[in-house]
């Protein structure tokens, strides 16, 4: 027996003794009783006689209580239940551990806390989740003064009856053979009264033979200075169209763009072919009526899908037309000019003649205008001086003709040589080459509407100016050959050879609905004056006359946009929208997040590759917040609208510069919205982008209780939240954001910062 072993204990039998000395695990057949004897059997020690020694900071650096005080005072607390860690609050629920690698994560280790406000930091970001407020019946929205498309200029407004005290058109004092005759005294015989009428009839037919005659015309001293290309004689030419043909051509219904190519290789060769007015003049007769009606048409689709890339057919119909209607406008010219150089024995019986020519050429040159602003083209500097000259010679020597009443094939009803010439001068003086072509359905009848408030100004209101009576007027000199730039009246030289325009009350009443559109964006329910603008939804009509303020606030200001001649490639890819932008940041944040993961374990499923609007990118120069770019319209592949926003990354500039190789670290983000276009020759397109931020993320706001997809970004003006024009928002409105990390908080709405048609960017408090 090992001298280790138990001695049985005397007085009880040996196999009991051992039975319960065991555990249960050891004899688990042991019955109770024999269990609870060796229970009993088991000595108890006292610990009465020791001392409890606490392990605190003396002894131990990581005990977790200071003192015995500290303990007692933790004991006595009441139970609260286990706040997490803030590395627990914005860590996502992952269920697989994540690798650090700091050269590669730049958008997982992206903090996205800066995105939140700095009231949202100070609260907690943890509080419950309720649904986004309705904006109706609220607060109005705030409008940011130097965000809302940077527009908002305070300047005193004028009423619209400041009237001159001088008539502003002069009136037609006709020559002494047109002087009516006075009424015959009633005191006359019947003999008396016959005589009288027999010299009257005889005196209104000499004074009409004179006048058909041109004997008592005045003499057009005032040069036309057209200018027309080397007359060739017919045999030059393989073939020159007849009317005949044109109207074969007609009847064939062709396509619209074999038509134009057609009409504009015909109308060329009418142009530089010598042929006696009669035979011109059938030929520009039967194409003008078609070719103005399928303009009309052509203009109405350029406007409702202003989107030409990647669409050659569409910029080569654009093209076809713009250059037919140079060659039938200078078929018109020739036709007018050679009766107005004419003397006036042979004008004078053509002078119906001249004046139907007149007004077509008006007409054309209208409409030329309105299909060059429908696809952000130039105006030829020949026919800004063409209609300006015109304009003029019929205000000297044909007065009356100006202000009758004509029937418009362009406008589609009356209107006036006046009104047309004034509207003309309204889309020159007015860049509205910052306005999508979407809103010109409500920009020509408000244009349009707005034409009465110009007005002709008499050599005698321009001496008043000169003499320092009524300054700050505005004026147009039309003496230009391109946009005109307004000038105060003070600085006006009267000079009978130049028409002035009176503009100030245009430009007063441009603020004035721009202010009012403002107002109704905010509250949305005061509509404005304008019954044009009411008619549409408020952040269009805000859109369209904040672009109008902004021309008023260059002309106030004579600061304009700068035009450059010089463009360098540039390395860029871009992505159009909010969806676009907001599926690049979540590709790129998700794809880092799996590729550290540890291989084997289970990811997250990688979001659809986004899309690349492509185009070859051309810089000339950042100014401010401006950048100027061009792009070749034929090889882009993405919406190039005015109010497109549009996020642009920088590539960094290596030789193998392929998708697959890019380095994200490196990439340069802009994101900005597409200000103004302008088409310059073979099909490229000049744009000015508006950068709003370079730093921002992708994001979800809830509403309707369902997460909707936006971005949050950081701009020198503060926080920026942007989404398109699905909800309403008012200001201190709450709204509940979800980050990319899964942070979620509460913000609140400040201001309107900036708008478009199709984008809305809000500050957040």
């Amino acid at each position: 027996m090992s001298s280790q072993e138990e001695q049985p204990t005397p007085g009880k039998p040996a196999t009991k003794e051992k039975a319960g000395s065991k555990s249960y695990e050891e004899n688990p057949s042991a019955s109770a009783q024999e269990l609870q004897e060796a229970i009993s059997s088991v000595p108890v020690k006292d610990y009465q006689s020791y001392e409890i020694e606490l392990e605190t900071k003396e002894h131990y650096d990581d005990a977790l209580f200071n003192s015995e005080d500290e303990l007692d005072s933790a004991l006595n607390q009441p139970k609260q239940a286990t706040q997490p860690t803030e590395s627990q609050k914005s860590e996502p629920k992952a269920e697989v551990p994540i690798q650090e690698n700091q050269n590669t994560a730049k958008y997982l280790n992206k903090d996205f806390s800066q995105f939140l406000t700095d009231s949202t930091k100070a609260e907690s970001i943890t509080a419950t989740l309720t649904s986004t407020q309705s904006a109706s019946n609220k607060a109005p929205l705030n409008i940011s003064a130097t965000g809302l498309n940077n527009s908002l200029v305070s300047s005193s407004i004028k009423e619209d009856n400041d009237e001159p005290d001088q008539p502003l058109i002069e009136e037609y004092i006709p020559e002494e053979g047109f002087e009516e005759a006075p009424s015959p005294p009633e005191s006359q015989t019947l003999a008396q009264k016959i005589k009288l009428k027999a010299e009257q009839q005889f005196k209104a037919s000499k004074a009409n033979l004179d006048e058909y005659l041109g004997r008592s015309l005045p003499e057009r001293e005032l040069p036309l200075e057209f200018s027309f290309p080397i007359q060739k004689h017919k045999k030059e030419f393989d073939h020159i169209a007849t009317g005949y043909d044109v109207r074969k051509l007609i009847e064939a219904k062709k396509s619209h763009h074999s038509l134009f190519k057609q009409a504009e290789s015909d109308l060329a060769k009418i142009a530089k072919c010598q042929l006696s007015a009669s035979n011109r003049q059938h030929v520009l007769d039967a194409y003008s009526p078609y070719l103005i009606e399928q303009t009309l048409d052509i203009i109405t689709r350029f406007e409702s899908k202003p989107n030409f890339a990647g669409d050659s057919k569409r910029l080569e119909l654009a093209e076809a037309c713009h250059n037919t209607f140079k060659h039938l406008i200078s078929g018109y010219k020739q036709l007018y000019a050679g009766l107005y150089e004419a003397a006036n024995v042979i004008y004078g019986p053509q002078r119906n003649s001249a004046n139907k020519l007149a007004i077509t050429l008006i007409e054309l040159l209208f409409l030329e205008l309105r299909l060059a602003t429908a696809i952000h083209s130039s105006v030829p500097t020949a026919s800004v001086k063409t209609i300006n000259k015109l304009f003029k010679a019929l205000s000297l020597y044909e007065p009356q003709l100006i202000t009758m009443p004509i029937q418009s094939s362009v406008l589609h009803g009356d209107t006036s040589i006046k009104a047309l010439y004034f509207l003309y001068q309204t889309y020159l003086a007015l860049d509205t080459r910052n306005i999508s072509p979407l809103l010109y359905k409500a920009l020509h009848p408000y244009l349009l509407d707005k034409i009465t408030l110009l007005s002709l100004v008499t050599e005698q209101y321009l001496a008043q100016q000169s003499n320092g009576k009524e300054q700050f007027n505005w004026m147009i000199k039309a003496d230009h050959s391109s946009a005109p730039k307004l000038e105060q009246s003070g600085n006006q030289q009267t000079n009978n050879n130049e028409t002035v325009i009176r503009v100030d009350r245009l430009l007063n009443a441009i603020e004035k609905d721009y202010r009012q559109c403002t107002e109704w964006l905010q509250a949305n329910t005061l509509k404005p004056a304008n019954k044009i603008l009411a008619a549409i939804k408020p952040h269009f009509a805000c859109t369209l006359t904040s672009a109008l303020n902004q021309s008023v606030a260059q002309h106030r200001s004579q600061k304009f946009m700068p035009s450059f001649s010089v463009y360098e490639p540039l390395k860029i890819k871009a992505y159009p929208g909010i969806e676009q932008t907001y599926s690049y940041l979540n590709y790129q944040y998700t794809n880092e997040r799996n590729a550290l993961i540890k291989k084997g374990k289970a990811v997250k499923e990688a979001p659809a590759k986004p899309i690349i609007g492509k185009a070859n990118w051309s810089f000339a120069k950042q100014v401010d917040d401006q950048l100027y770019l061009q792009t070749q319209e034929p090889t882009a592949s993405l919406p190039l609208d005015i109010g497109q926003l549009t996020l642009f990354v920088q590539l960094p500039e290596t030789e193998n510069n392929s998708e697959e190789n890019e380095n994200t670290e490196e990439e340069q983000l802009r994101l900005g919205v597409i200000t103004r276009s302008e088409r310059s020759q073979q099909f490229k397109l000049n744009l000015n982008y508006r950068i709003l931020s370079t730093n921002l993320t992708q994001a979800k706001f809830i509403a309707k209780d369902e997460p909707q997809p936006c971005l949050l970004a950081i701009s020198e003006a503060g926080h920026l939240f942007i989404t398109d024009h699905s909800h309403a928002f008012h200001s201190d409105m709450p709204l509940n954001f979800i980050l990319p990390d899964d942070t979620r908080a509460i913000m609140h709405i400040d201001a309107l910062f900036a708008v478009s048609h199709k984008v809305q960017v809000l500050l957040l408090k």
